[in-house]
C-alpha cells in the first residue's frame, strides 16, 4: 500500500476542513460503529454530496474506482471512473477518495464526502492537522 496516496487524501481532507468551506467525510450510516464516533451532518448544510467506492482485484493487482456527485436534491451532477493499477483495496479506496476531494474542491461549496471504506474514513480523521 502506497501511504503517499492516504497522506494525500487526508492532506486533502485538512485543506478542506481549515477553509471557509466545510467539507465532511463520512461513512455510510449502516457502517457506523456509535454515533460519537462518525455522524452525518443534518440535511441542508450540504450542497452536494460525494460518493466515491474503489474495487480491487488481488490476482491481477488491477483496481478501478468511481466518484458521483449529486446535488441536494439526489440529481447527478458530476463524475469521473478510472482504472488503475495499486496495491490493496485500501490504496483503490484512498484514490476514489483522493479522487472525490478534488471533484469537491471544484465545487466551491459545502460538501459531504461518502466513502464505504471505514478504516479509511478512520484513518484520514486520526491524521494529525
Amino acid at each position: 500500500m502506497a501511504p503517499s496516496t492516504i497522506s494525500k487524501a487526508a492532506l486533502a481532507h485538512h485543506q478542506w476542513t481549515t477553509c471557509p468551506r466545510k467539507l465532511t467525510i463520512v461513512p455510510p450510516s449502516s457502517q457506523l460503529i456509535s454515533p460519537q464516533e462518525h455522524s452525518s451532518p443534518p440535511p441542508g448544510t450540504h450542497e452536494f454530496e460525494v460518493q466515491c467506492d474503489g474495487s480491487f482485484f488481488d490476482d491481477s493487482q488491477e483496481a478501478a474506482y468511481g466518484v458521483v456527485v449529486s446535488n441536494n436534491h439526489g440529481q447527478v451532477c458530476d463524475g469521473k471512473a478510472e482504472n488503475l493499477h495499486c496495491f490493496s483495496p485500501l490504496e483503490a479506496e484512498a484514490k476514489a477518495l483522493l479522487e472525490g476531494c478534488r471533484l469537491a474542491a471544484s465545487l466551491r461549496s459545502p460538501c459531504l464526502v461518502r466513502s464505504d471504506c471505514l478504516p479509511l474514513v478512520r484513518a484520514i480523521h486520526s491524521h494529525p492537522k
